[in-house]
C-alpha cells in the first residue's frame, strides 16, 4: 500500500467542515488522535510529518483520516478557550495541567508529575507497557536528576537541545552516566516527531518486544461536552412576489426585491437599470459609473494595499467592506455599459474577511452577486463558482442582510 506524504499544506482543517463538528466529536478526535499515536499531540502535531510517529500501512491509514477531519485551530479556541483545555476535557490531560517555562506541567495516569506533553507521553507509555519505572532518580555525587529511573537505566528527555547552557548540563550528565556505569538513554524533540520508530528502540533499549507484549488502556476522565453541531442560520421566510418596488432607502425610484431580500439593482426614473448596494446608513451621492475613490475600480484595487482577513476589526472591518461593496457598484456599472464580464477582486476581498470572521451566510451571498454579475473567465471565477458551491452543500443560505451589503429594510408593500 502506498500512502501520501504528510505536510503543513495537507487537506484538512476546513472551517466548513467545523459546521460539521459538535465540541464532542472534537474532543473524540483529539482523543482518538492520543490513542491511536500513543502520545499527547501537540498543537501543531499535524503541520509536520506527522505519519512518523505511528508504525504500520493500517495505523497510517487512520491517522490520515483523522487528520482529514480535523477542526480548525479557530473552532478549537472558539469551543475550548485553548489546545491544552481541549486536551484537559477530552481527558486525554487530567484536569489541573497548566503551562510553565518549561512546558505543560500535568499529572501522568500513575500519578506521576510531568512537566511537559513528551515527558508527559514517556510517562504513560511506561505504564500502558506495565515497565516499572520512577521519577526524578538523583545522579550519583550531583544534584542533578534524570526523568525516569527504569531497571538501571536512566531515559532523559532533553526538550531543550541547542541552548548552550542546557547543551552543558546534557554533556555533565553523559559524564556522570559513564561514570557511574548508568545507561543514559538519550530522547529529543526530532524523535517525539517520529514516536512510532522511537517507541521501537526505546523498547529494545529497556529489554522488551512491542510486537509480543500487550498495552493497557490507561484511564481517561473526559468531560461531558455537548453533542450539538453549530447551528447554520435558515432562510427567512418568503415575502411578496420579487419584482420592482419602490425602493425603501429613497436613494432611487425603484429597486428590485427577490422574495427575501432588497437587492442591490436599482431602477431610476426613465428605466435606467444599475447597481446600488443599499448597506445599513449609506448617504453618499450615487455612482453609476466605473469609478471609485476618483479612480478607475480596477486600478484602485490593483494599486491599494488592503490589511489582511482578521486584521480588521469592528467599525474597520465595517468601513472596509462598505467600500467593497462600492466598488462591486462600479464593476457591476461599468461591465453593464461596456458589455463584458466583471472583475472578482472586489467579491473576493469582500467574501475573504467574511470567511475568517465565520460569516458564512454573508460570505455565500457576497458570492453569489459575484456568480449573478457575469465575473470573466479565469481562475478568480473558478475559485469564487467552487467556494458557492461547497458553501450551498453545507446547507448556507445566502444572506445580504448577514454580509452588510443591505439593511433589514421591511419587505414591500403589496
Amino acid at each position: 500500500m502506498t500512502l501520501p506524504c504528510s505536510n503543513a499544506a495537507f487537506a484538512g482543517g476546513s472551517d466548513l467542515d467545523d459546521l460539521k463538528l459538535s465540541d464532542a466529536d472534537i474532543a473524540d478526535w483529539v482523543s482518538d488522535v492520543a490513542t491511536l499515536t500513543g502520545m499527547i499531540p501537540p498543537q501543531d502535531f499535524f503541520g509536520g510529518d506527522f505519519l512518523k510517529t505511528v508504525s504500520g500501512d493500517i495505523a497510517r491509514s487512520q491517522l490520515l483520516s483523522l487528520a482529514a477531519r480535523r477542526p480548525t485551530a479557530k473552532r478549537i479556541k472558539e469551543s475550548f478557550g485553548s489546545w491544552l483545555n481541549l486536551l484537559t476535557v477530552s481527558g486525554v490531560l487530567p484536569d489541573g495541567a497548566h503551562h510553565t517555562v518549561r512546558g505543560v506541567r500535568s499529572v501522568a495516569a500513575d500519578g506521576h508529575v510531568c512537566l511537559s506533553l513528551p515527558e508527559r507521553t514517556i510517562d504513560d507509555w511506561l505504564s500502558a507497557y506495565g515497565v516499572d519505572h520512577a521519577k526524578e532518580p538523583r545522579y550519583p555525587d550531583s544534584n542533578y536528576r534524570g526523568d525516569f529511573l527504569v531497571g538501571g537505566s536512566f531515559i532523559e528527555f532533553f526538550g531543550l537541545v541547542g541552548n548552550p547552557d542546557y547543551d552543558a548540563r546534557i554533556q555533565e550528565k553523559r559524564e556522570l552516566a559513564e561514570k557511574y556505569g548508568i545507561d543514559l538513554i538519550e530522547v529529543y524533540p526530532k524523535d517525539m516527531l517520529t514516536w512510532g520508530a522511537t517507541q521501537e528502540w526505546l523498547a529494545k533499549r529497556l529489554g522488551f518486544d512491542l510486537g509480543t507484549r500487550e498495552r493497557q488502556v490507561l484511564p481517561t476522565q473526559p468531560q461531558v461536552l455537548s453533542e450539538a453541531k453549530p447551528a447554520i442560520p435558515e432562510a427567512p421566510p418568503a415575502g411578496p412576489a420579487e419584482g420592482w418596488y419602490a425602493d425603501p432607502t429613497g436613494r432611487e425610484a425603484s429597486r428590485w426585491w427577490d422574495g427575501r431580500y432588497w437587492k442591490h439593482w436599482v431602477t431610476d426614473a426613465v428605466g435606467v437599470t444599475y447597481s446600488d448596494t443599499p448597506y445599513p446608513g449609506r448617504d453618499d451621492q450615487v455612482n453609476r459609473g466605473a469609478e471609485i475613490e476618483g479612480q478607475q475600480t480596477w486600478e484602485f484595487l490593483s494599486s491599494t494595499k488592503f490589511s489582511w482577513p482578521g486584521k480588521l476589526k469592528g467599525a474597520e472591518l465595517v468601513t472596509h467592506l462598505e467600500l467593497m461593496f462600492r466598488c462591486m457598484d462600479a464593476v457591476e456599472n461599468a461591465a453593464g455599459t461596456e458589455g463584458y464580464g466583471t472583475s472578482p477582486a472586489a467579491y473576493s476581498e469582500a467574501a475573504g474577511h467574511l470567511r475568517h470572521a465565520r460569516n458564512h451566510a454573508g460570505e455565500a451571498a457576497v458570492l453569489a452577486r459575484a456568480v449573478e454579475s457575469g465575473l470573466g473567465p479565469g481562475a478568480g471565477r473558478r475559485d469564487i463558482t467552487a467556494r458557492l458551491a461547497a458553501l450551498e452543500e453545507a446547507g448556507v443560505h445566502p444572506n445580504p442582510v448577514a454580509s452588510g451589503m443591505t439593511a433589514d429594510y421591511p419587505p414591500p408593500e403589496v
